[in-house]
């Protein structure tokens, strides 16, 4: 799982379960990593891929909080993607649009 390899094992199982807690809580740590520079060394074109991911899974959520979350790392994420060649964030970023606009 690609995920596990960037944020570790808790955070994904965070990502994936059923309980709305734990889904903010993760959105809100990978947030706070990502303000503080955590991922710094790894590969920013796979990291920016991981937190799509991420977001495509938590950007249609049904719970208000864990769609603010992901709004807050979305905001983060924008900040970091002057790091990144355009055309691959685009494509990157192009199926999240569809979701935030059904939103």
């Amino acid at each position: 799982e690609p995920l596990t390899e960037l944020f570790g094992d808790y955070l994904t199982r965070c990502v994936f379960s059923k309980t709305w807690n734990l889904r903010d809580a993760a959105l809100q740590k990978l947030a706070m990593d990502l303000q503080n520079g955590e991922h710094r060394q790894k590969d920013q074109n796979r990291l920016l891929a991981g937190y799509i991911l991420v977001l495509k899974r938590m950007v249609p959520d049904k719970n208000v909080q864990v769609f603010l979350s992901a709004m807050a790392l979305l905001q983060g994420l924008c900040q970091m993607l002057r790091q990144v060649r355009r055309p691959e964030a685009h494509s990157l970023l192009d199926p999240l649009m569809v979701l935030l606009v059904d939103r």
